[in-house]
């Protein structure tokens, strides 16, 4: 390995440890509080020492994203690739969805936060993730079309986002509701899931 390749694989690693930190700031803070002192502080740099790596939070927040993207889409493509309909695979990603949420709390939490977040962040650039979410369902929709399990009157993009749309609602109301509902009206976050995967069912599913 040549001076130039070790160098830029040093950086990357440097890099990458830099996120490590800022994820733990940025999960104990929350992104408003935390700032870029805690983040070198963590990270066990000096301040100008982080600016050489990154300019600024906005673009820590971003390399956050993408890696919270990053897992996401991967789960959303092994959900597709494991069934064959098109409305099966929607359904797959749909549960991988709320899996995510479950397994990755931090990065459910950060990707829901940062749309809400007032940053200087290219809009192309911080959507990179997104679109190939929204890729992954899109294509989904029209296999399901195609082979017939999806109703043909359905607009493959108008109904991706809706169900994206419908799924981060349900995600955001058994986060903020959850404890609340389970007490007072003995409903448990699984039911409100099958409630939504129901429903998607019975409204896009082609009864062939």
């Amino acid at each position: 390995m040549g001076i130039k390749e070790r160098r830029v694989r040093e950086k990357r690693q440097r890099q990458e440890e830099i996120i490590d930190a800022a994820e733990n700031v940025l999960f104990s803070k929350g992104i408003h509080n935390a700032t870029m002192d805690d983040i070198a502080k963590e990270a066990e740099l000096g301040k100008a020492t982080l600016y050489v790596y990154y300019k600024s939070k906005d673009e820590i927040l971003l390399e956050i994203r993408h890696r919270a993207t990053k897992i996401m889409v991967q789960e959303f493509k092994k959900a597709s690739e494991s069934k064959e309909k098109g409305v099966d695979k929607i359904e797959a990603i749909g549960y991988a969805y709320f899996q995510f949420a479950i397994d990755y709390p931090n990065y459910y939490q950060f990707i829901s936060l940062f749309e809400a977040v007032d940053t200087k962040i290219d809009i192309e650039k911080s959507m990179e993730g997104m679109l190939k979410i929204n890729e992954i369902m899109v294509g989904a929709i029209q296999q399901g079309i195609k082979d017939g399990s999806i109703k043909s009157n359905l607009h493959p993009l108008v109904l991706a986002k809706a169900l994206w749309a419908m799924s981060t609602g349900i995600l955001q109301m058994i986060d903020m509701k959850g404890e609340m509902f389970e007490k007072h009206f003995d409903l448990k976050a699984q039911q409100f899931k099958d409630c939504f995967f129901a429903v998607v069912n019975q409204g896009i599913r082609n009864e062939l």
